[in-house]
């Protein structure tokens, strides 16, 4: 569904489109038969791995997957083996920027108000933060329905490096980013890693 023309356009109809190009995208993603999903998750997860590998012995807050979003956990082994910490996202419940504590796989994890986080473990602060993505245009932004929320990731880690991942068929020309809009560092799918055009 293409942008609606009017210029200059409200927050609130762009929030409005963003659902709307969100469903889109998901019912699109969805149709994917899972054999080729999964072909495209993997690529995707190969070009992450080989576009920072430089980052990997950092701290690295990964991020647990929903339905039809590509996994990075499986890079949790390359994080450690390079002398890394992995994280996960701890979601604060009065809507507080997230925190995150280090994970390893197989630790307990607890039941959060969006994903699963660790039990135990200490608290750190991630160098490098990947998010999932729904939708992303060609200069980083991502396709956020609720940006506050969706920025309260990344404002828990205002200086690390961000990495979005998710599938090519989620490009859009633009997501007509709002003030305040932050975008990634890196963009990672079956076709690549992109940085902002």
């Amino acid at each position: 569904m293409a942008l609606p023309a009017a210029r200059p356009l409200s927050a609130a109809a762009v929030l409005s489109w963003r659902r709307a190009e969100r469903a889109r995208l998901l019912e699109i993603g969805a149709a994917l038969p899972l054999d080729e999903r999964r072909r495209r998750a993997k690529a995707a997860r190969e070009h992450a791995a080989a576009a920072i590998p430089h980052l990997l012995g950092r701290t690295v807050a990964l991020y647990w997957p929903a339905a039809h979003e590509v996994s990075v956990l499986g890079l949790a082994r390359s994080i450690l083996a390079a002398g890394g910490v992995a994280a996960l996202p701890v979601d604060a419940p009065d809507g507080r920027p997230f925190h995150f504590r280090a994970w390893t796989p197989g630790d307990p994890l607890a039941a959060g108000t969006s994903a699963p986080f660790p039990r135990d473990g200490p608290m750190v602060q991630p160098q490098v933060v990947f998010v999932a993505l729904a939708g992303f245009d060609g200069e980083n932004y991502r396709l956020c329905e609720e940006p506050a929320r969706s920025g309260r990731l990344l404002a828990a880690a205002p200086e690390a490096y961000a990495v979005g991942v998710g599938l090519e068929l989620m490009r859009l020309e633009t997501v007509a980013p709002l003030a305040g809009e932050r975008p990634l560092d890196l963009v990672v799918t079956e076709a690549g890693a992109f940085r902002p055009q």
